[in-house]
């Protein structure tokens, strides 16, 4: 016993383990003190070196992205452009974003003017669409043509009538604008969409045209099916597009599942039916998807404000409510209409004190857009001002209808989501910043952006996002 003893123990030296005959004697030795400690010792030794490498693993191992998985993304409405040119709702723009590419992300390089209102933009030669097709400056010089007159057709003062394309050859494409350049910089957004098979459809027809469910485009997926329930649309697989001309999307499949409502989307959650959305209201997000989700809010561009018109903004209507606006306890409606997703805004200054604000009774009309969290907010902004001795009603109108008013300052004070000035209009009383709440199983990995205008921009970086997969010790990889 005392030399297999000393043979195990010489390894503490040596760093060699027994010879085979010493281990063959201690198998074979009938139990005694010494050949249970020195099991107990043996075991002992082998889970501390075993615990030295598992922390030395989780010290140096990453996750790496690896290629395949499948993701579940829920979405309110069913597509019905799945095309640039006339997506409007958030589940054509999704959908639109991942497979269709703009310019900026297809050419080599796009040179700004020092004025930032013009740009020059170089293809590759070898871009292609997702069908093999060749994407040249032509598809470029259709797509911002087409998407100009379906623009302009709908409203003659639209900004796309300052918008000016050329294409000197296959290769080129110069776009300016003799407008606004934040205008310009958010139309070089567009995806191309092929020239080839949109040019025969006539303008008039084209919301009519089976193409806008039988997408091709550059973008980092294609559309490999799609699903119908009751003639509607409701579930799109796509899968990455090999031809995309950045790095290949890392998920297998990406399926987007339609819901009619909230409600809908908020039990498919309960249910696991879906890994990813950004489109459920805070009103909806209960503790059970608090705890199997993981929850990310994503501040929102746009604000939410009071605005005054040019023309009314010496009055002392508007000077009333911008002496009283920090007043106002933007955090009870953050709590009402948001359940505390978003940012408090404030007016750099405030003089009047509360007391002194009600001695001066005045009234005003309140303009906003039928959406419900707005029109909640313009009642519990109308309710704080009524404290402050300022009366006001509330006029609810479509979008359409509220936009082309807002466009002529028709209104003296407009309740908007905006994120930048409204022209004719100034800042009175700055509310919220929303918050998107981006939510993800916790076997996801995904790139967010820090800021967006709307859920779909979620998406934005969807190539990059990956199922999670196994540790990889970094000594295994070869360089």
């Amino acid at each position: 016993m005392k030399r297999y003893l000393k043979s195990f123990l010489s390894f503490l030296k040596t760093k060699k383990f027994p010879n085979k005959e010493d281990l063959l004697e201690l198998r074979d030795a009938p139990f005694s003190t010494s050949k249970g400690a020195l099991i107990i010792f043996a075991t002992t030794v082998v889970g501390l070196f075993l615990y030295l490498l598992l922390a030395i693993s989780n010290t140096l191992t990453v996750e790496v992205p690896d290629y395949g998985g499948t993701m579940v993304e829920g979405v309110i409405g069913s597509p019905r452009f799945i095309n640039p040119l006339l997506a409007n709702s958030e589940t054509d723009l999704a959908l639109s974003s991942l497979v269709y590419a703009p310019i900026t992300t297809l050419a080599k390089d796009c040179i700004g003017s020092p004025d930032g209102k013009a740009y020059q933009c170089t293809l590759p030669e070898n871009v292609l669409f997702s069908d093999k097709s060749p994407l040249t400056s032509a598809d470029v010089l259709f797509t911002f043509t087409t998407k100009k007159t379906i623009e302009v057709n709908k409203n003659q003062e639209s900004d796309w009538r300052e918008i000016l394309i050329e294409a000197p050859n296959s290769t080129t494409v110069r776009i300016s604008t003799t407008g606004d350049k934040a205008s310009l910089k958010e139309k070089m957004s567009l995806g191309i969409v092929p020239k080839v098979l949109w040019e025969s459809v006539p303008i008039e027809s084209i919301e009519d045209s089976a193409l806008n469910l039988k997408p091709v485009g550059a973008g980092a997926f294609k559309v490999a099916s799609i699903n119908y329930t009751n003639s509607l649309p409701s579930e799109v697989a796509l899968v990455p597009n090999q031809h995309f001309v950045q790095d290949k999307p890392f998920l297998k499949r990406f399926f987007f599942r339609s819901y009619t409502n909230q409600l809908d989307l908020a039990s498919a959650l309960h249910n696991q039916e879906v890994d990813s959305t950004s489109v459920l209201k805070s009103d909806y997000i209960d503790t059970e998807i608090k705890n199997n989700y993981l929850l990310t809010p994503i501040t929102n561009t746009k604000s939410i404000s009071l605005w005054v018109s040019q023309a009314q903004s010496n009055s002392p209507e508007a000077q009333k409510i911008a002496s009283i606006s920090n007043m106002i306890d933007r955090k009870e409606i953050l709590d009402t209409i948001e359940h505390g997703y978003g940012i408090p805004l404030y007016s750099k200054e405030s003089t009047r004190s509360k007391a002194a604000s009600k001695a001066e009774e005045v009234t005003i009309s309140i303009a906003v857009q039928k959406d419900i969290d707005l029109l909640k907010t313009a009642e519990m902004l109308s309710s704080a001002l009524q404290e402050f001795g300022i009366l006001s009603t509330i006029q609810v109108f479509d979008q359409g209808l509220f936009i082309d008013q807002v466009t002529t300052g028709a209104y003296p004070f407009i309740l908007m989501a905006r994120d930048g000035n409204i022209a004719g209009y100034q800042q009175l009383i700055p509310l919220y910043t929303k918050s998107f709440v981006h939510i993800t199983s916790h076997d996801v990995q995904s790139v967010m952006p820090p800021s967006i205008s709307s859920p779909y921009e979620s998406l934005s970086e969807a190539n990059k996002w990956y199922t999670r997969t196994d540790k990889v010790w970094k000594w295994f990889i070869h360089k």
